[in-house]
């Protein structure tokens, strides 16, 4: 997976640039049609350059495609956003089974009948399946905090509750029943 996101990263960063000269008609999301060729691409912010433009992947069907925060996903494929300092990555998730494929309280967080991803390593290899949920609490605008029966997760690492994480869940989970 590092070696497909790597190029990704790197065919987007030669084919993207700062687009000032071009004119753009929104269609969904931060999608956008280039009118001078008709192609998709997405709208995405870096803190050196402003706005740039990438193209959308060619398999992403904008007619059925759904908005889930951190994912994309339409009837056929997932993809995931995943922010970098050079704005947002577009990356599909090529392993996830899109029939169960379900998203975890509008988080980085996601299962299938097979594993738990996050946005940015793909599958969370230390995850409990069966109890793994994605956690309400952001981190820079993103719920970045997970838990299963054995474990808390920031992203996919196992974390110790250094941050008063497991008063925060289990308040959550009172203010829930109340």
């Amino acid at each position: 997976m590092k070696k497909i996101f790597t190029y990704f990263v790197v065919v987007a960063c030669l084919i993207s640039c700062n687009e000032k000269n071009k004119k753009f008609e929104h269609v969904k999301f931060n999608i956008y049609r280039d009118l001078t060729d008709s192609t998709l691409v997405y709208e995405t912010f870096t803190e050196d350059i402003g706005k740039v433009y990438h193209p959308l992947p060619e398999k992403l069907d904008i007619e059925t495609v759904q908005n889930y925060d951190e994912w994309l996903i339409d009837d056929n494929f997932i993809f995931a956003w995943y922010n970098t300092s050079d704005g947002r990555l577009l990356i599909e998730l090529e392993i996830a089974d899109r029939e169960s494929f379900k998203v975890l309280n509008n988080s980085i967080y996601a299962k299938d009948k097979n594993h738990v991803f996050d946005t940015r390593h793909g599958i969370v290899e230390k995850a409990d399946l069966e109890s793994f949920e994605g956690v309400n609490i952001e981190v820079e605008g993103r719920i970045a905090y997970g838990k299963d029966k054995n474990n808390y997760f920031f992203w996919e690492t196992i974390t110790t509750d250094t941050l008063g994480f497991g008063k925060a869940y289990k308040k959550l989970k009172q203010n829930d029943i109340n």
